[in-house]
């Protein structure tokens, strides 16, 4: 299995277009510039564009102290690392409930919260049929 770098992804997708590939985000051309500004965009909108099985998590969410405002019983914070919610469930159940997400909170009227969802995973973790897309 070949292990992806970031480097290693925008260097080949340079070469691709008909461009300089880079050897850092900091070597000074315009295309480690445009590079190191669009990667992540790109990725975090490519990896968010599927359930990738790759990318794809569950972890139950802690329920905040706070309550919210209306409509809800309960407020569950987002894990830092989620770009996109795929499900949430509860208990032994990742799919099933109501909610809605306001800000970085999950709202509901469930007393436990499963959520699925994208994750962003590190480059050497990328398959080869995602790492294609580049």
């Amino acid at each position: 299995m070949t292990a992806y770098t970031d480097i290693g992804l925008c260097s080949k997708a340079l070469l691709k277009l008909g461009a300089t590939s880079i050897a850092s985000f900091e070597d000074g051309t315009a295309e480690a510039e445009i590079s190191s500004n669009l990667y992540p965009l790109i990725r975090d909108g490519l990896l968010s564009s599927y359930p990738w099985s790759f990318a794809l998590t569950q972890t139950t969410l802690g329920r905040l102290y706070e309550s919210p405002q209306a409509d809800y019983a309960y407020a569950y914070q987002l894990p830092n690392d989620m770009l996109r919610i795929i499900s949430a469930g509860s208990y032994s159940r990742g799919r099933g409930i109501e909610y809605c997400i306001k800000e970085n909170r999950l709202h509901t009227d469930s007393e436990n919260v499963v959520l699925t969802y994208i994750f962003r995973p590190a480059e050497n973790s990328f398959p080869a049929f995602f790492s294609m897309h580049w």
